[in-house]
């Protein structure tokens, strides 16, 4: 081998030792947060950046954590351990969701607002019943409530639509009442009606057992509007439900 091509090797050696220290002393020198993220150590580093970024609140860790969740369960069929992404942008999208979120649920209850500002229902009373039927030969079961429907605007109301929710003490629907009125006069502008309204059981879709066991003087109601209809024509809908709320769930 001519000397020329010996320093020339040696050369190209040098520089890729050279290229190596300086690609090293680089990935060391960057800071964590703004390193890609390795979905199996995660959890060790993100409670490092924790600590070292507390600008980032709880809520947004939080939401964070719950989205690589997700991530690593799908790593695990396609064997991807990496996003691309640093935790940095990871963090920052959590963030913008969290707002987008706060949005849309302000948004979301202004509109509700409206429509149960002028119209609510109030369970009075209530009684279950559960026996058997000689004449139906067969279960019967249904759920008896008064409810008092009081308009609270300053204009008749000629059709209601809605559900009353029966839960238990832990907020959990036991059963819903899905209530639907319609006609001339049905709920003068600043009065109240009280109406009698039976609802059957069904135990296909009814918590049939917490019913039965838990006293009627235990329930806890939730009125949720759905439309209002006036006699001059006018509506007002409640608005839907933002998606991420039934994902909360």
């Amino acid at each position: 081998m001519r000397p020329t091509q010996i320093r020339d090797n040696q050369m190209k050696k040098a520089v890729k030792i050279i290229l190596g220290i300086v690609v090293l002393v680089l990935t060391s020198c960057t800071s964590t947060i703004d390193q890609k993220i390795v979905l199996t150590e995660y959890n060790d580093v993100i409670q490092k950046i924790k600590k070292e970024h507390p600008e980032y609140p709880d809520e947004v860790y939080a939401k964070a954590n719950k989205k690589t969740d997700a991530l690593l369960f799908r790593a695990l069929s396609d064997g991807e351990m990496k996003t691309g992404k640093t935790y940095r942008e990871f963090l920052d999208e959590a963030k913008a969701e969290i707002e987008k979120e706060a949005s849309e649920l302000a948004a979301y209850n202004e509109e509700l607002n409206k429509i149960q500002s002028v119209f609510v229902a109030k369970v009075t009373d209530a009684q279950y019943f559960d026996e058997y039927s000689p004449i139906l030969k067969e279960q019967y079961r249904t759920f008896i409530a008064e409810i008092d429907y009081t308009n609270l605007s300053d204009k008749d109301i000629t059709g209601i639509k809605g559900k009353m929710l029966v839960k238990n003490s832990e907020g959990n629907v036991l059963k819903t009442c899905f209530i639907e009125f319609a006609g001339a006069d049905l709920f003068s502008a600043g009065k109240t009606r009280k109406n009698a309204n039976e609802f059957p059981v069904l135990e296909s879709i009814d918590n049939i057992m917490e019913l039965s066991a838990i006293p009627v003087d235990k329930f806890v109601y939730e009125w949720v509007p759905e439309l209002i209809i006036f006699s001059d024509g006018s509506r007002i809908e409640a608005p839907k439900k933002p998606a991420f709320l039934y994902k909360a769930k």
